[in-house]
C-alpha cells in the first residue's frame, strides 16, 4: 500500500488529498491495487522495473487474491466492516453517533500536534538499524519535510551506533592479538564518535552510557544514567509519550523557535533492545547467549540498573542502595514494572545476586518465571535460578 501510495500521489493533483476526500483516496488507492494484481505487477517505486509481485503473486495465488479484492470492491464501504483484527470493524465505528460527531469536528492544535508526534513515535519505534547506511546517508541529504528530516536522521544516527557497536566488539577481539594502546584508543574514540549523536534522542543515550561502562569509565557511565533519569521515567508501553508534558514542551518549544528535531531530541524514549552483536555490559550475557536472542527493557529499570552497576564499581554504597531501592519500586510500574517486561525482574535479581543476597534475589527470578510479560521466549529466569542454587550449593560446601 506504501508503494501504491507513492505512485497515487505522483499521479494526481495535491487538491485531491484533503480529508474530505479520504474515502475516495482510499478508493482510488484500491482501485490501483486491483488493477497491478490482475496484471501481476507492481513496481517498485525508485526502481520501476522492478516486479514486487515477483514469486509472491502468481498463478493461483494470484487468482486467490485478485477474487478476495473484487468481491471486497463489490461491498462498497461495506468491505469496512469484514475483518477479524479489529474489534468493533471500521464501519461498525462510522456507525457509532458519537464517532460521526468527532469526524465532523475540528482537529484542535493540541490535537494535531499529539496526532503527528504519536505518527512519529511509531515510525521511529520501528526502525532497524541494519539497513545500508550510504542508502540512509542519500535519504537524509533529500529529505525535505520536518518528519522527513527526522526519520533520516535518527534512522542515519542508529545505523551508525550499530557500526560502533560491531567495531568494539572487534577491538575486544582484537585485545588478545596485542594491539598497541595507540591503536585501540583511535579505534574507541572513533567509536565514540560514531556513537554521539544518537544519543542526543532521549533516552538512547543509554547506549553511549553503556559504552562508557564497558570500557571502564564508570563515572561518566553514571553521570549519563542520572542525567536522563528524568525523560526514562517518562516512557509509556504504548510507545507514545506523556500527552500533558508533550504539549507543555511543544508549547515552549514553538515560542523558542526551535525544529521538531530539537524538540523530539527532548522528549524521545525507546525500549532498549540489545542483541549480542551490540555493546552490553557483561551482566546479560545469559539473555544473549546466541546470535538469535535479543532483549528489550524499559528505559528506567536499565537506567537504575546502571547507576547501580556504577555505584557498586565507585564503592558508593548509599548511592548503590538508593538504586536498588528505586528497582523495587519500579516492579509494579505499569508501563516498566515486571508485569510488562519480564527483564525488569531479572535486573532486580543480579543487583540482589551482587549482594550475596540469594534468597531475594532468588524471589525476583521467580517472579519473571511466573510473568506474562512479552517475548517469554528468552526469559532466562528457570536458568539463573539453576546457577543461584548452584551458587548456594557451592558456598556451602566450602564453608
Amino acid at each position: 500500500m506504501k508503494t501504491i501510495m507513492f505512485y497515487a500521489i505522483e499521479q494526481t493533483s495535491q487538491m485531491f488529498w484533503q480529508d474530505k476526500n479520504l474515502f475516495y483516496c482510499f478508493w482510488f488507492c484500491y482501485s490501483v491495487l486491483i488493477a497491478w494484481v490482475r496484471a501481476g505487477f507492481c513496481p517498485n517505486y525508485f526502481i520501476p522495473a522492478n516486479n514486487m509481485f515477483k514469486r509472491k503473486v502468481h498463478g493461483q495465488h494470484q487468482q486467490i487474491l485478485l477474487g478476495i479484492l473484487e468481491n471486497y470492491g463489490q461491498m462498497k464501504w461495506l468491505c469496512l466492516s469484514v475483518g477479524n483484527f479489529y474489534k468493533p470493524s471500521i464501519w461498525a465505528d462510522l456507525c457509532n453517533s458519537s464517532m460521526q460527531v468527532r469526524l465532523v469536528r475540528p482537529i484542535t492544535a493540541d490535537e494535531n500536534v499529539i496526532a503527528m508526534v504519536q505518527e512519529t513515535y511509531a515510525a521511529l519505534e520501528n526502525i532497524n538499524t541494519r539497513r545500508n547506511t550510504n542508502k540512509l546517508l542519500h535519504f537524509l541529504s533529500t529529505s525535505k519535510s520536518d518528519f522527513d528530516v527526522l526519520y533520516t536522521y535518527f534512522y542515519t544516527m542508529d545505523s551508525l551506533r550499530y557500526l560502533a557497536s560491531k567495531l568494539i566488539i572487534q577491538h575486544v577481539g582484537d585485545n588478545e592479538n596485542g594491539l598497541d594502546n595507540k591503536t585501540r584508543y583511535k579505534r574507541l574514540r572513533k567509536c565514540k564518535i560514531w556513537m554521539s549523536p544518537n544519543a542526543s534522542f532521549g533516552t538512547e543515550v543509554l547506549h553511549l552510557a553503556t559504552y562508557y561502562f564497558v570500557i571502564g569509565n564508570i563515572s561518566k557511565c553514571l553521570q549519563m544514567s542520572r542525567d536522563v533519569r528524568n525523560i526514562a521515567s517518562r516512557y509509556r508501553y504504548d510507545d507514545f509519550p506523556d500527552v500533558p508534558y508533550l504539549l507543555h514542551l511543544h508549547h515552549g518549544n514553538h515560542r523558542r523557535r526551535d525544529n521538531s528535531l530539537e524538540a523530539f531530541q527532548n522528549i524521545f524514549t525507546k525500549a532498549m533492545v540489545f542483541q549480542r552483536s551490540d555493546i552490553y555490559v557483561p551482566h546479560l550475557c545469559l539473555e544473549l547467549a546466541n546470535d538469535l536472542q535479543f532483549v528489550a527493557m524499559p528505559p528506567l529499570p536499565y537506567v537504575l540498573f546502571l547507576t547501580y552497576l556504577c555505584c557498586h564499581e565507585l564503592g558508593d554504597t548509599r548511592g548503590r542502595d538508593e538504586a536498588l531501592h528505586h528497582m523495587v519500586q519500579v516492579q509494579h510500574d505499569e508501563h516498566q514494572g515486571g508485569q510488562r517486561f519480564w527483564i525488569t525482574n531479572i535486573l532486580l535479581g543480579i543487583c540482589y545476586q551482587i549482594l550475596g543476597n540469594f534468597h531475594m534475589a532468588m524471589m525476583a527470578y521467580w517472579e519473571s518465571a511466573k510473568s506474562n510479560a512479552s517475548f517469554p521466549v528468552g526469559n532466562t529466569a528457570i536458568s539463573r535460578i539453576a546457577i543461584l542454587y548452584l551458587c548456594i550449593y557451592a558456598t556451602r560446601l566450602y564453608k
